[in-house]
């Protein structure tokens, strides 16, 4: 650098004399929108909103996140808000713009804060939402066992279509949307679901399209090799889709010419058992969520959502958090069927000795049910099945 240019340094300043303005470039007003306290409210409107009380979300809060979320922008969200701004947007099933002017925050942010936490209600997937342990099983054969006068059933399983608002995106190259369309006619996921007598998810699968039919996905699940490879035998009821085997026990089909009173009052109480494992989940799960009655998210990003709900439904099952109005049928009390200790064997049968098994498994079934006469609700429907 020589003199010359020291000197045009220096003298920087001759070029804006005069009457000429310097035009500088104005930032954004910043819009600071007021954030509500969650927790200045009562408690029944508090569950309304978030779907748990507030002791339940100070302790999901921990866990989700053990340390206060930091940044140097200076006003974070705290984990407090976090849990509760993507709950009420899992309970509302509203706009993300929407919620976003409820949560005092961009649009941007809400989108990384719920993404953030749906991620972390992942991680505790194996605490909170596995398959049943001796001790559930035990206890789910003895209220099945009581209530319906079935042996030794420990789960059902059913399909559910999480619907879409429309065309899914976000597909893969080997993806189409034709393949989410379901035999109702709209683009759905057809999710395999497991669950017991005590209301909840043992597993799901939500990696199908729609348009897959329950038996495939079922053949696809870690649900049918986890039932088949356990010794001894614990049944889990379905329904006529599903194929029938020496763990899958399905109601007798109405047009086989021995269908007669004793396989009518099977069918009744296999219905109602399953429905109690299954349709009744169902109507539980997606009344706390709304938000998976009707996905306007990515695919990638509905599956994420449609796995968190689950794991949260699993932990307001656990920690007792129920709705306020929601009624749960006493079991009676009673001598749990004693089972022995799991014993995991190689169990590779060939499909139709599964299935003459499975003839015999449901007879055995139907002749020890019919010990018990059918109660006066069960005579009325068998009238009607005649």
């Amino acid at each position: 650098m020589n003199d010359r240019d020291l000197e045009d340094i220096n003298n920087f300043d001759d070029f804006h004399q005069g009457d000429e303005e310097i035009h500088r470039i104005q930032r954004p007003i910043v819009e600071r929108r007021e954030r509500l306290d969650p927790f200045a409210t009562t408690d029944d409107l508090f569950w309304g909103r978030y779907r748990f009380t507030k002791e339940s979300v100070r302790r999901l809060s921990q866990i989700l996140f053990p340390e206060e979320p930091r940044n140097n922008r200076g006003r974070p969200f705290s984990r407090e808000q976090v849990v509760c701004t993507s709950l009420h947007l899992l309970a509302g099933a509203s706009f993300q713009r929407v919620e976003s002017v409820c949560a005092g925050s961009a649009k941007s942010t809400l989108q990384t804060l719920f993404y953030t936490f749906v991620h972390a209600v992942q991680q505790h997937k194996a605490e909170f939402l596995h398959m049943p342990t001796r001790a559930m099983m035990q206890e789910n054969a003895r209220c099945i066992q009581e209530k319906y006068h079935l042996w030794n059933i420990v789960a059902g399983i059913d399909g559910c279509h999480i619907k879409f608002d429309g065309a899914p995106t976000g597909l893969g190259p080997h993806l189409q949307k034709q393949q989410f369309i379901n035999r109702k006619g709209f683009y759905s996921l057809n999710c395999l679901v497991t669950g017991g007598y005590d209301h909840r998810i043992y597993d799901i699968v939500i990696n199908a399209p729609g348009s897959f039919h329950d038996a495939a996905v079922y053949r696809m699940s870690m649900v049918k090799a986890h039932f088949e490879a356990m010794y001894p035998r614990a049944y889990i009821l379905g329904d006529k889709a599903f194929p029938l085997s020496d763990t899958m026990i399905v109601p007798f089909r109405r047009n086989v010419q021995d269908y007669d009173d004793d396989k009518i009052l099977f069918n009744i109480r296999h219905s109602a058992a399953r429905i109690e494992m299954t349709e009744n989940i169902y109507g539980i799960w997606k009344r706390r969520f709304p938000i998976i009655s009707q996905l306007r998210l990515k695919l990638h990003n509905a599956m994420a959502v449609v796995e968190a709900t689950a794991i949260l439904h699993n932990v307001g099952i656990v920690w007792g958090d129920l709705p306020p109005r929601h009624l749960f049928l006493d079991a009676p009390e009673g001598l749990a069927p004693q089972l022995e200790d799991d014993v995991v064997v190689d169990n590779q049968l060939p499909a139709d000795v599964r299935r003459q098994q499975g003839v015999q498994t449901r007879l055995g079934l139907l002749r020890r049910t019919l010990e018990t006469p059918a109660s006066a609700s069960e005579l009325r429907k068998m009238r009607q099945h005649r």
